[in-house]
């Protein structure tokens, strides 16, 4: 997904992978802090690239993990595959007020490859 801010050329991204025993998401961009503190209590103000916590989000326990990509705050929410779709659905929902939208693989590549600096959507 992308979350499109018209006021800046950056983008945000959510992708889902289905093919492990737990659902992953990945949640990138400024606004992905924003959108996990509406959907749960974690303190995740200060957390830094490469650590993670484990704590509720939209009432499903998740393993939440920072991992930005260049200058862009990236996240990974580990859910377990029984609220996969669960937990996707609560960000779908929450991330409406942000512009989010779907995106396929091969936007996902381009993101993580890009340093994301400069990547604009088109």
């Amino acid at each position: 997904f992308f979350f499109n801010d018209t006021a800046t050329t950056e983008i945000y991204t959510l992708s889902l992978h289905d093919a492990l025993p737990i659902s992953v998401l990945q949640l990138a961009g400024p606004m992905s802090t924003k959108l996990l503190k509406k959907l749960g209590s974690a303190r995740i103000d200060s957390m830094t690239t490469g650590r993670c916590l484990q704590g509720p989000l939209a009432r499903v326990r998740v393993l939440l993990v920072r991992r930005d990509v260049g200058n862009v705050p990236s996240w990974l929410l580990l859910v377990s595959r029984d609220f996969g779709e669960y937990a996707w659905e609560c960000v779908l929902s929450a991330g409406h007020e942000f512009g989010i939208r779907p995106f396929g693989t091969a936007a996902e590549r381009a993101f993580t490859s890009a340093e994301a600096t400069n990547v604009s959507v088109v």
